[in-house]
Formats: C-alpha cells, sequence, structure tokens
C-alpha cells in the first residue's frame, strides 16, 4: 500500500507507505523513482521496516519528513 506521495523539484517521485519489495527487491516502506518511472536505485532509507509510513513532506531545502507508526 502507498500512503503518500511527493514530487521532488528534479521530478523523482518519493513514494511511501507499507512498501515491501519493488520488483522482488527489498525496500524498507519509503522508495524513490526516476523520472522514467524506474526504481532509483540510489536511494536508501535507514529507517526500521517495522514503520508504516503514512506522509512524507519535501521542504525546498531538500529536507525530507516523513511520519508513521
Amino acid at each position: 500500500e502507498i500512503h503518500s506521495i511527493a514530487i521532488q523539484p528534479d521530478n523523482k517521485i518519493i513514494a511511501a507507505g507499507e512498501i515491501f519489495n519493488i520488483n522482488g527487491q527489498p525496500v524498507n516502506n519509503i522508495v524513490r523513482f526516476n523520472k522514467d518511472g524506474k526504481l532509483d536505485e540510489t536511494f536508501s532509507f535507514e529507517g526500521s521496516s517495522l514503520i508504516d509510513i503514512y506522509k512524507v513532506v519535501l521542504r525546498a531545502n531538500g529536507q525530507m519528513f516523513i511520519g508513521g507508526w
């Protein structure tokens, strides 16, 4: 399940929620896609895989805030 989507200034897409794998590749509930829709494998999130993310907010300075439990 995806609970929140945010688009970065460079048009990369952040998706967050209860996301455990993309095409068989393990991910940690938050992922980034390139403009072409392919998974951005350079992005990593070091949070707990037990946390469901319900909201992601991007600030103009590039900071990312996430909320969940």
